[in-house]
């Protein structure tokens, strides 16, 4: 289940990483969103090293339950609601194209 859960956040990992360059490179109004892929390539890969530091140790069901909801809470809130993820992730850029 932990090798699962590795395997997924490096495949995220590499495509934000990924999407993060190619929005910088575009160097036109679409690269602001690179700064919120930025944000949660940082986020991704900090779960990453908690789950490597997690895996060399014994995990208890609490604590691989924790690093579980911290994995899903942004992919699902992105689902939901994916202005106010951007919003939440970026609070002082307003970019309301109404």
């Amino acid at each position: 289940m932990i090798k699962f859960l590795k395997t997924s956040t490096i495949i995220l990992i590499v495509l934000l990483f990924v999407i993060t360059l190619a929005l910088v490179a575009l160097q036109s109004l679409v690269s602001i969103i690179a700064i919120a892929t930025g944000i949660f390539f940082i986020y991704y890969l900090i779960l990453l090293l908690l789950i490597s530091f997690i895996n060399k140790q014994n995990p208890n069901q609490t604590l691989l339950t924790l690093i579980w909801v911290l994995f899903l809470v942004p992919l699902l809130w992105l689902l939901i609601n994916p202005e106010g993820l951007f919003e939440f992730v970026t609070p002082n850029l307003n970019i309301d194209m109404k």
